[in-house]
């Protein structure tokens, strides 16, 4: 019986195992993940080098409230109104920036061509300020940095309009004009204005500094994609809820020209207020002078009233509750005329629903509930009383009300001279000294953390789409074949391996040069077990194979013989893959003479194709000269002789054959053997690969033995097996 190491209790370790899976298989694929991370570092990283800065230039404007008309109005406590929300539909509409654009002259784009990727980061290099960079590598034809054109006019026909066209820098000062099929439209000089042959393109270029050869792209854009090009640039927003302070800030390559361009916002922004300002002023300068008179006219009348009166009355004077009553009568007339009148002229600009109406008719409604009280007061007194104080209320209300709207149209015709506006620019554009975006440092992180999500994820991807088998107990459940030995993972021999690889020595064996490592004592047990898997078996070949390359057929077919040597036993090993075969590699001897040539003949006699390694007993035949029918040659009646040979020569024949699912090789071998063994490798191989290899031996009569789980990784846990792993006693002489 073969002893079976422990499990971990369910129990105990069910939420620790499910963990420890996790890092499992995390560990197993850390190259993925570091390699991934890596790149999108790196990547990200090139990014923001290579990325075109971009600047930022922001500005403060102030909207002061506007005046509700009459100044007594102001006095009755109503608000004065700052429609913020308004004046930033306003820096946004068609209006402000087509002045913006015109002033600027933004409908005519001029960029020069870069090189792919590299153009824009040497050209930002460059000093502006000296002579054009000569061609990197002799690319001519790019901008290289330092170069400068400038073009105030372009006219082009109407369905020329957002095409591109490419002025090219010639000899002497001149330029060429071409269009997207290069055919030359227009040849000038700096300086003097040019017209093409029929007439259509016309432009003045006034400025250009470049190599002959640099090329340029023009384009004269329509002026709504011009204005939708700065809207889209340029944010509007109060700074503050309630501090009618507007920030202006607009975003662009170029700090120069996004700074002159948000000054030409502000500005445009400021002259249409200034002029609709105006504008308004004019309009209710005409409405109080249709007024006036009529307002002077009542007045006179009713002082023509009040003075008569007082000569029909000579000593005739209000009492001290008369005079009481007249001051806030008089001051609540003069309110309730002056909203009357405000709101006359406020109807010919909003509706009757407009919110400001809404307020006056409001307060109107409360000023005369107020007025009918004093009425009430005023009925109680005597009637001489009552009539002296109705017309000196006449009097002082028209006054009032009379003086109030002089004072109003004189204040008007100065805001008409189009001198005053309620906005006023805070703070002029200023723009960054550093690029706003992209921004380095947070970039470089994304990346990186995007790049480890990625490498994460495509870990568990791949072991979601190609689980390989971690736990022998599967394939003994389903198949029902025994695991004779599970070997771990040596990160200690894949060292040494990359060393000697790098130093192109042979390769290390395992059970030579690590003798303590858990992986020999693994192999140890799989020479035991074979030991007893022998003992009834009237042929001492053991054949190793597996369901495909690179598994560790090798690896365990020259250990497991190192250790049988070790033993006392007499053992050679055969390397029976004809194909691609490499045992010798390890024991640093040739190729041939081997298997191929005993078989074929080229060699006589076998012992010729022996060789021993240095310091044991143990002998080994490498594959000979790669024949073109490796196939044929297992299948003649000299294969069969030189395993009786060797099996009356030594105690143990292994023999390392072709994967299964590769050749037939490996069935013809595991035919004429006393026990066959499969490898499988942890995370590799799945357990589909496993049942197709058995299928195909047991179709051909061969029974399989048992496996080996090699390469399974040293993690802290992998369920029984790596489990048992995980703690390793040291048991040697004190």
């Amino acid at each position: 019986m073969i002893p079976q190491p422990s499990r971990p209790s369910q129990a105990d370790s069910d939420d620790t195992i499910e963990v420890g899976r996790l890092v499992d298989i995390l560990m197993s694929g850390k190259w993925l993940i570091l390699g991934t991370t890596l790149t999108a570092g790196l990547l990200g990283m090139a990014y923001v080098q290579l990325a075109t800065p971009i600047y930022q230039a922001d500005a403060l404007i102030q909207v002061e409230p506007e005046r509700n008309g009459l100044l007594a109005v102001e006095a009755l406590g109503m608000p004065e109104e700052s429609n913020v929300e308004a004046e930033i539909r306003l820096f946004q509409s068609r209006m402000v920036l087509g002045r913006a654009v015109d002033e600027r002259g933004l409908e005519i784009v001029v960029e020069p061509k870069r090189f792919a990727l590299i153009g824009g980061y040497i050209s930002r290099r460059a000093n502006p300020l000296s002579d054009p960079a000569e061609p990197f590598l002799g690319l001519e034809g790019y901008a290289w940095g330092g170069e400068h054109v400038d073009v105030p006019q372009l006219m082009v026909p109407e369905h020329w309009r957002g095409q591109p066209l490419t002025l090219r820098a010639e000899q002497g000062g001149g330029y060429t004009v071409l269009d997207s099929e290069g055919q030359a439209l227009v040849r000038g000089e700096v300086g003097v204005p040019a017209v093409s042959a029929d007439g259509g393109v016309q432009l003045f270029v006034r400025d250009l500094r470049a190599h002959p050869g640099t090329e340029f792209s023009l384009q004269r854009q329509s002026r709504q994609a011009a204005i939708g090009g700065l809207r889209g640039g340029l944010s509007v927003a109060e700074a503050g809820r309630g501090s009618a302070i507007i920030n202006l800030s607009l975003e662009g390559p170029d700090r120069i020209a996004i700074q002159q361009t948000l000054d030409a916002v502000a500005n445009a922004f400021v002259r249409q207020n200034v002029e609709r300002r105006s504008l308004e002023a004019a309009q209710r300068i005409s409405f109080l002078e249709d007024q006036l008179p009529a307002v002077r006219q009542d007045l006179e009348e009713a002082e023509e009233r009040f003075n008569r009166f007082r000569q029909d009355n000579e000593a005739f004077d209000l009492t001290a509750e008369g005079q009481s009553l007249l001051g806030q009568v008089v001051d609540l007339e003069a309110q309730l005329a002056e909203l009357e009148l405000h709101r006359s002229e406020l109807r010919q600009s909003y509706a009757s629903q407009h919110p400001r109406i809404i307020a006056l008719n409001d307060k109107v409604r409360q000023l005369r509930e107020m007025r009918e009280e004093f009425d009430s007061r005023i009925r109680r007194l005597p009637d001489s009383q009552q009539e002296l104080l109705r017309l000196k209320r006449e009097v002082d209300v028209g006054t009032a009300l009379y003086t109030a709207m002089l004072n109003q149209a004189q204040e008007l015709r100065v805001v008409r001279a189009g001198t005053v506006g309620n906005v006023r620019v805070v703070d002029e554009a200023v723009s960054t000294a550093y690029p706003v975006s992209p921004q380095k440092g947070m970039v470089t992180g994304a990346s990186i953390v995007l790049g480890l999500i990625l490498g994460v994820f495509g870990v568990f991807a791949h072991r979601m789409f190609h689980r390989g088998i971690a736990d022998p107990s599967e394939l003994e459940d389903r198949f029902g074949i025994s695991c004779y030995a599970v070997v771990p993972q040596s990160n200690r021999f894949e060292r040494l391996r990359r060393r000697a690889a790098r130093q192109k020595g042979p390769p290390p064996i395992l059970a030579r040069d690590l003798p303590d490592e858990p992986a020999v004592e693994s192999l140890r047990s799989l020479r035991t077990s074979l030991h007893f898997a022998l003992m009834n078996q009237q042929r001492r070949v053991v054949a190793i194979t597996g369901p495909s390359p690179s598994i560790g057929k090798t690896f365990l077919s020259l250990n497991l013989g190192y250790l049988l040597a070790q033993a006392g036993r007499r053992v050679i090993v055969v390397d029976a893959d004809m194909r691609r075969g490499h045992m010798h590699e390890y024991l640093d001897t040739s190729r041939a003479p081997g298997l191929s040539d005993v078989i074929s003949g080229k060699v006589r006699r076998w012992r010729e194709a022996v060789h021993c390694l240095n310091g044991t007993e143990l002998h080994f035949m490498s594959t000979g000269v790669v024949p073109p029918n490796p196939s044929e040659l297992l299948m003649t009646a000299a294969f069969d002789t030189l395993l009786s040979q060797l099996e009356a020569e030594y105690d143990l024949v292994i023999v390392d054959t072709v994967p299964i699912l590769a050749a037939t090789d490996g069935v013809l071998v595991g035919a004429r053997a006393g026990a066959v063994f499969m490898v499988v490798r942890a995370g590799v191989n799945r357990p589909a690969e496993f049942e197709q290899a058995i299928k195909r031996m047991q179709r051909d009569g061969v029974t399989v033995s048992g496996f080996v789980l090699n390469g399974l990784p040293r993690t802290s846990q992998q369920g029984g097996y790596g489990g048992y792993y995980h703690y390793q006693y040291s048991y040697q002489p004190r």
